[in-house]
């Protein structure tokens, strides 16, 4: 599989999210791995590896933009 890791879609942006933790919960959310605060970030990253990439690029159009005011 190729691709660059300079992509649009493989940056997060802080236009789109507050930081890269909140786009990993949003989408993690969105995928159905029920991400709640009191979990651990490791539960969140078991089961988004076991998605299949398809369903984790669709819901990426989903995930709602969050304005970072933080520089």
């Amino acid at each position: 599989m190729g691709g660059s890791d300079m992509c649009e879609w493989s940056i997060v942006d802080t236009i789109w999210n507050a930081n890269a933790l909140t786009y990993a919960r949003d989408l993690g959310r969105l995928v159905g791995c029920g991400f709640d605060y009191d979990q651990s970030n490791e539960y969140l990253v078991d089961c988004l590896l076991k998605k299949h990439y398809e369903e984790i690029v669709n819901a990426t159009a989903s995930i709602p933009k969050r304005v970072c005011c933080q520089k």
